[in-house]
C-alpha cells in the first residue's frame, strides 16, 4: 500500500495529534508499521533509521514508540509552532533532544566576482563524503548519501575549494523551480565566503529569485554572517531528537 494512500486514509479519521510526514518520498525504501490510529514509517539513512509519524491516538503512539529498540532512530519535526506535545511524548519514550535549526531565505541575491570556478568530480566523492560526514551530524544535517553525491557531482552541484592540491571545502546546492537551496557548506581553507558568493552567482545565472538554507540556532557566527548578506529567518524550525539502540 502506498504511503500517500495510508496517510490519506488515516487523515479521514480525524485531526492529527502528531504528524511529521514531510519530505517522505514514495520511491524511498521504507518499513511501515500500522496501528488502529497511528502510522510509523522508518527509512534507513547510514546506520540509523529516520522515523516519520502520523497519529491521532497518543496512547497508541506511545506504545509503538516504546517498542523501538533495535536501531538508533532519529526524528525531526519541522514546525512554525512550539512542539511541546512532541517533546513530551518523545522524551517519555526514550528520545533525547539534539538540536533545533531555523530556515533562512534570501530574496535579494546579488552577484560578486569570485576566484572559484571548480566543481568536485565523481572521482572526488569519497573526499567530499569524508569532509561532510566528519564535520556534520548524520542525525540532524540531512546529508546526502554517497550515491546522491555522485549524482550531484555529475551535475556540477558541488562547488569545490582546494588547498595544497587537496579538497578542503565544498558548497552543495540544488535548484527546484525558481528556488535555490544551499544543502551543505564547509571550508577548512580560506575561501568559505567565496563558495557562498559563487553559489549566489550560479543562482542569478539560473534566474533564481529565492535561496534557502538551514542554520543551527546555536551557530551564532554563521547566523550573523548570513544576516549581513541578506538572510532572514522565515519562521520554520526543525526540532531534532534521537533514540539510541538500548542494546549497544
Amino acid at each position: 500500500m502506498e504511503i500517500r494512500s495510508i496517510s490519506s486514509e488515516l487523515m479521514k479519521k480525524g485531526r492529527m495529534l502528531y504528524n511529521n510526514f514531510y519530505g517522505v518520498d514514495e520511491e524511498d525504501e521504507s518499513d511501515i508499521a500500522i496501528g488502529s490510529n497511528t502510522v510509523l514509517i522508518r527509512r534507513k539513512e547510514f546506520d540509523f533509521f529516520r522515523l516519520y509519524v502520523m497519529s491521532l491516538d497518543e496512547a497508541e503512539l506511545e506504545a509503538m514508540l516504546l517498542q523501538l529498540s533495535d536501531y538508533d532512530y532519529a526524528v525531526n519535526i519541522p514546525s512554525k509552532k512550539p512542539v511541546d506535545n512532541w517533546n513530551s511524548i518523545l522524551q517519555k519514550c526514550g528520545f533525547d533532544f539534539l538540536d533545533v535549526y531555523s530556515r533562512y531565505y534570501n530574496n535579494n541575491i546579488k552577484s560578486f566576482p569570485v576566484n572559484i570556478n571548480t566543481f568536485a568530480t565523481v572521482d572526488e566523492v569519497d573526499s567530499v563524503a569524508d569532509l561532510l560526514y566528519n564535520n556534520f551530524s548524520l542525525y540532524t544535517d540531512h546529508l546526502p548519501s554517497k550515491k546522491e553525491l555522485c549524482m550531484m557531482a555529475a551535475n556540477q552541484q558541488i562547488i569545490a575549494d582546494y588547498k595544497d592540491g587537496k579538497l578542503c571545502g565544498v558548497l552543495i546546492y540544488t535548484i527546484t523551480g525558481n528556488k535555490g537551496y544551499q544543502n551543505a557548506w564547509i571550508d577548512k581553507g580560506d575561501n568559505g565566503i567565496a563558495l557562498l558568493l559563487k553559489v549566489k552567482s550560479i543562482f542569478i545565472e539560473q534566474g533564481i529569485k529565492y535561496c534557502y538554507y538551514w542554520i543551527k540556532d546555536t551557530n551564532k557566527d554563521v547566523i550573523k554572517m548570513h544576516t549581513m548578506m541578506g538572510g532572514k529567518p522565515d519562521g520554520l524550525k526543525d526540532y531534532n531528537y534521537l533514540k539510541r539502540n538500548n542494546k549497544n
